[in-house]
């Protein structure tokens, strides 16, 4: 009688420890990627944090980005980017894999894939790679891959730097979208901010079904868009011209609206973007406007006044131009500090910019009491009116 009862006890002490064994290696065991939907809620055991599409707080220490002028700053990064599962992506030399899997010819953005030349050269085109710090820091990331034999890698977020709040922005206007998400780009080079909301939208939302009409004026950027769309399987319209308001509210008119417009067009948004203001004004729910003087940038500030202010970048290519340009050219973060050739941000701290931006909701479509804003350290992603 005892000695049955002895043996019961054993058998059960050895039961309680199997099944604990098994629960702490189902904890250990590695989750699958995660696509997120509008209220749910995915926690991160390891830093405690609690990630929902309609508000994200931070509360992983490890999400600090680099302020690339001060880099002494603890800057965390926006909660957006906590969406986007961390994968791995082949290396490849000719294509460089941006954040959710984006391919891209490498030698685009990058000098040192182009025989140090920048995209264009010498007929056309921009110097990104020396213009841009996130893009050639991205560039040389990839490059010491390639280099190292690396044969898989998972992109880094992007550094703080005058594309960062553009890039936030792109990605909370796919993650406050509803059923159908429809962007549109004006000087759209290789066609980087639509291509990127797209490929978010494929990683975060993949029901959610797209549409993107891009512009682009140079006959070599607008091969190069039509590369990355085939790279990327993406369905998108081009108009290799001029922009043209009339061809803009044509191909619109399929559509009961529009997520996002973006203009990079170098001076001719002083006149493209008020032939379209009434045309925003019913049908568009973010704008995006890199502005290229002083006065073209004023003179938008005023004419969008009536609209929700999410972000602004004065533009300081009259004021710090000379300046930022000596010392970017040989990395001297320490002389844009000291001549102060930066525009002071109290939440990514000094951004070192020279055309300006401004980022406007439209108030008929986002409410006015919830709402994102490009300083914020929460995500807002149901500020759209309907959706509070």
């Amino acid at each position: 009688m005892f000695s049955t009862s002895s043996n019961f006890f054993k058998i059960s002490i050895v039961a309680v420890v199997v099944l604990l064994i098994i629960a702490v290696l189902s904890l250990r065991a590695p989750s699958p990627p995660q696509h997120f939907e509008r209220g749910s809620v995915v926690k991160d055991e390891k830093c405690t944090s609690t990630v929902e599409i309609k508000e994200v707080k931070v509360l992983c220490d490890d999400q600090i980005g680099v302020n690339i002028v001060n880099q002494d700053l603890k800057v965390p990064h926006h909660p957006i980017f906590q969406l986007i599962p961390r994968e791995r992506y082949s290396v490849d030399e000719k294509i460089l894999v941006e954040l959710c899997g984006l391919k891209v010819p490498a030698h685009y953005d990058c000098n040192n894939f182009n025989e140090g030349h920048f995209w264009g050269y010498p007929s056309s085109g921009y110097d990104y790679y020396e213009g841009i710090s996130s893009r050639w820091v991205q560039c040389n990331e990839y490059r010491a891959m390639v280099d190292s034999g690396i044969r898989y890698i998972t992109p880094s977020l992007p550094i703080i730097d005058e594309e960062y709040v553009e890039h936030v922005s792109v990605y909370q206007s796919v993650a406050r979208a509803r059923k159908h998400y429809i962007v549109i780009e004006l000087g759209a080079r290789w066609g980087t901010w639509g291509s990127r909301a797209i490929a978010f939208a494929r990683k975060v939302k993949p029901d959610l079904k797209t549409d993107a009409l891009f512009i682009e004026t140079l006959p070599v950027f607008c091969e190069g868009l039509l590369e990355v769309q085939k790279l990327n399987d993406i369905k998108s319209t081009l108009f290799c011209e001029k922009a043209n308001a009339t061809k803009i509210i044509n191909w619109s008119s399929a559509f009961d609206h529009i997520d996002l417009m973006d203009f990079d067009i170098q001076g001719a948004e002083s006149y493209v973007v008020p032939e379209l203001k009434s045309f925003m004004d019913e049908k568009v729910y973010r704008v995006i406007l890199g502005t290229h003087s002083t006065p073209i940038h004023d003179k938008l500030k005023e004419l969008f006044s009536d609209w929700l202010p999410v972000w602004e970048l004065p533009c300081n290519i009259e004021e710090y131009g000379k300046c930022i340009a000596e010392e970017r050219k040989i990395k001297n973060w320490e002389g844009i500090m000291e001549k102060k050739c930066y525009t002071r941000s109290d939440r990514f701290g000094p951004i070192m910019n020279w055309d300006g931006e401004l980022i406007f909701d439209n108030p008929k479509f986002v409410s006015r009491h919830k709402r994102f804003k490009g300083q914020d350290y929460e995500l807002i992603a149901n500020d759209l009116i309907g959706q509070e």
